[in-house]
């Protein structure tokens, strides 16, 4: 567990440190982030803050994703040769 982002926070802690998120996100390349994704963003910076880069972007990617009748998700993560 990310010692970061634990559960013994108060409720005023982990606001502060949502608050503090959102302040230092850094800058989107093509467009302002709407108040919601503003929000959403500096939740999963939050969340998932110790994990590695790569970790990361491929969350990004698989959040875009959807299951649907494919299971892609499944079977991107089940691959072996």
């Amino acid at each position: 567990m990310n010692p970061k982002v634990t559960t013994s926070f108060n409720i005023a802690e982990t606001y502060a440190r949502f608050l503090q998120s959102e302040r230092t996100l850094p800058d989107r390349y093509l467009a302002e982030r709407s108040p919601m994704v503003r929000n959403l963003d500096a939740l999963f910076d939050m969340v998932f803050t110790g994990l590695s880069k790569h970790s990361r972007a491929l969350l990004s990617v698989l959040a875009l994703l959807s299951p649907g009748r494919s299971n892609i998700i499944k079977r991107l993560l089940t691959y072996t040769r």
